[in-house]
């Protein structure tokens, strides 16, 4: 896949589950774990250096998806969030 795709593709599956989660009351807690999982796997297949770029960016992104989202995960699906901050540095 083109460079330019994977990246547009990671980002606007990212922004989804950031606006899927935004303060919303009822959530299919069962797409959750694939979808977080999807997010993961996405951003550790870019390059280095480009996970390096997106990273300021994405952090906050990720951090209020998982602050506005806990409620709705399962400790595994909450864990592969915390693993995503941790890969952002």
């Amino acid at each position: 896949m083109e460079l330019y795709q994977q990246v547009f593709d990671f980002g606007a599956k990212v922004g989804c589950l950031e606006g899927y989660l935004f303060e919303r009351e009822e959530v299919d807690r069962s797409c959750l774990p694939n979808w977080v999982g999807n997010v993961r796997r996405m951003f550790l297949e870019l390059p280095p250096e480009v996970q390096r770029s997106c990273a300021p960016s994405l952090r906050p992104i990720v951090e209020r998806a998982l602050s506005q989202g806990r409620r709705h995960m399962n400790a595994t699906t909450a864990s592969l969030l915390e693993e995503l901050l941790r890969d952002l540095g």
